[in-house]
């Protein structure tokens, strides 16, 4: 591996964070929101593969420095340090050196897209004799579309019973027996920024998935092969009905996700992380890094400007949009 120091900014206080994050799978619940899972869980798992690797909140020169988009407000200087920034769901760091994101759709110049990590210690589905009996949003209820839906009515006259899986225990799927992902009925919004981390999860719990027209799902998956799209309420009742009465249907879809799912384990996503490094990230570090006196300068401090411009052009954006 290239010695390359890698130098992991989490811009909240470490805190207890330090003494929890080294068995991943036995703490999951470290790794719950995007910082956490891109700074913290990388990290973790990076830094068995690269000695030269550290973690703080702050930035050092001579690294290669990794942020998460939504902690690059609070740093004052910027202009001596290479940055790679997480864009995760959030707008672009116009001043980072490089961007890692989370959709394929986000790829652009000086941009890599890195798979998000599956669910650390996930548990799958317990097997049962051709029976559906539990159906589960993937994610809070109340903060979904579903909720304006006679859901769990619906599914109890099918004799299923319905419930959500948040932050206390979205790795277990253990009485699930089927997953729902989504975000609207219709429409046009592929949700462009968002990862396929909710159909990679169902491949590897061994759960079919039924969801919306997410691009994350498409560019990954097969609609219809390894998972379901609906456009409507009705039709996503009627795919769980479908799947209640064709166990045949029901198994190949999981097997199919069974096949596909070691192309994104851990493994695997550690394999795109290096090879962004190594052939991308490290390269263009050298190349900044050997900049002299004006050239240098320059850059470094338009790099100052461009961040003081993106914050304004951002906050004016937001108010007008009522964000």
């Amino acid at each position: 591996m290239n010695g390359i120091p890698l130098h992991f900014i989490y811009g909240r206080s470490l805190g207890a964070h330090i003494s929890r994050i080294d068995n991943v799978d036995h703490n999951w619940t470290e790794f719950i929101d995007g910082r956490q899972v891109w700074i913290l869980q990388t990290y973790c798992i990076l830094k068995k593969y690269y000695k030269n690797i550290t973690l703080g909140n702050k930035p050092k020169s001579g690294a290669v420095n990794i942020i998460h988009a939504s902690d690059t407000g609070f740093l004052d200087k910027i202009r001596n340090y290479y940055f790679v920034s997480i864009r995760a769901d959030k707008r672009p760091v116009l001043w980072s050196n490089y961007e890692i994101v989370q959709n394929k759709c986000q790829e652009g110049p000086k941009t890599s897209y890195v798979t998000h990590w599956l669910q650390p210690g996930l548990l799958k589905r317990k097997r049962r004799k051709n029976k559906i009996e539990k159906v589960a949003f993937l994610g809070a209820i109340e903060q979904n579309i579903l909720r304006n839906y006679p859901v769990e009515k619906d599914l109890i006259a099918m004799g299923i019973s319905y419930s959500g899986m948040d932050r206390q225990n979205w790795n277990d799927y253990r009485e699930i027996d089927i997953a729902l992902a989504i975000r609207q009925f219709g429409g046009k919004d592929s949700h462009p920024d968002k990862p396929p981390s909710k159909l990679i999860n169902a491949w590897w719990a061994e759960v079919p998935l039924i969801a919306s027209n997410d691009s994350a799902y498409a560019q990954i998956g097969v609609p219809g092969a390894d998972y379901i799209t609906v456009g409507s309420y009705e039709e996503m009742i009627g795919s769980i009905a479908m799947l209640q009465n064709n166990p045949d249907r029901y198994r190949q879809i999981v097997q199919n996700g069974v096949v596909k799912r070691e192309r994104y384990s851990r493994d695997s996503i550690v394999n795109e992380w290096i090879k962004v490094f190594e052939n991308q990230v490290f390269p263009d570090f050298e190349r900044w890094e050997r900049l002299q006196g004006a050239k240098k300068i320059f850059t470094t401090s338009s790099r100052s400007i461009v961040k003081h411009w993106q914050r304004v052009s951002y906050k004016f954006m937001d108010l007008y949009s009522g964000r």
